[in-house]
């Protein structure tokens, strides 16, 4: 098996446990010979698939690829599961949230990323349209992605339409907590609080919580097999607004000190 089908494999059998989904949905957008507006969404036979199916289907999915398909997964519409899914996303915005909460960050064309973004409970698909609507509204996703059942790309594909890769850039750090969903929290927070990138800390605590999550993110990162590149473009792009030109020094150290942590070697400064 190539190492693309390897993190393939690899990735759908973490989606199916950490999003506590039962069966998923793949679909296949094609075909691009025509003009995009004739193209055609095709789901069937790939709706409901359990795990196992969906991996023997793979192979099936990589061909339809060869041939100039764009490749779609999402948990199954009717199932519910811990997971919701937003569109859209700049790498910076996209990093931000994955050093809050346990996410996958797929980047789908040049500085623009789905984030599935596992949450604490299950949700079916109003709730997770409902929560998906509440979170665009903090300025989060695109307005024009809101839906309960909407499909992401799937990773290690080409985006025939984009013309370029669609890569897996970050994986859930389990270290983080798992974004709880609005309707089952015992305070409803205010507008502000409840924005998804943004961190209320009292004076003097700001900088010192953001590091610790961002080591957390960090070494996170590395232990699921990122490369420390990866890591490093995805940190730099995070803590800029905050360390401005000191951002590449800062995540640099801070990699080094995770890989010295993990036993690898240095990260080459």
């Amino acid at each position: 098996m190539s190492k693309i089908a390897q993190i393939q494999s690899n990735f759908l059998i973490q989606f199916f446990r950490l999003t506590r989904t039962a069966r998923l949905d793949f679909g296949l957008s094609k075909n691009p010979t025509d003009p995009p507006s004739e193209w055609k969404f095709v789901q069937s036979p790939y709706r409901g698939l359990l795990l196992d199916n969906a991996l023997k289907f793979l192979p099936h999915i990589r061909a339809q690829s060869v041939r100039g398909a764009d490749v779609y997964f999402r948990p199954h519409a009717d199932n519910p599961a811990c997971v919701i899914f937003l569109d859209d996303l700049s790498r910076r915005l996209a990093a931000a949230v994955a050093c809050k909460y346990q996410s996958w960050v797929v980047e789908t064309s040049p500085n623009s990323c789905h984030v599935w973004l596992l949450t604490s409970c299950a949700l079916n698909q109003r709730e997770r349209y409902e929560e998906q609507k509440k979170i665009i509204q903090t300025g989060v996703g695109d307005p024009g992605s809101v839906s309960g059942e909407h499909f992401g790309r799937m990773p290690g594909f080409k985006s025939h339409k984009r013309g370029c890769w669609v890569n897996l850039i970050s994986y859930p750090n389990t270290n983080l907590p798992r974004y709880q969903p609005v309707n089952t929290r015992a305070v409803q927070p205010s507008k502000e609080k409840s924005n998804l990138h943004h961190r209320h800390r009292r004076k003097g605590q700001s900088g010192r919580d953001e590091s610790a999550s961002e080591w957390g993110y960090v070494m996170g990162q590395l232990e699921n097999g990122v490369t420390p590149e990866q890591v490093l473009q995805n940190l730099v792009e995070h803590c800029r607004p905050r360390r401005g030109h000191d951002a590449e020094r800062y995540a640099r150290r801070t990699i080094s000190a995770a890989l010295k942590k993990l036993g690898r070697s240095r990260f080459n400064l």
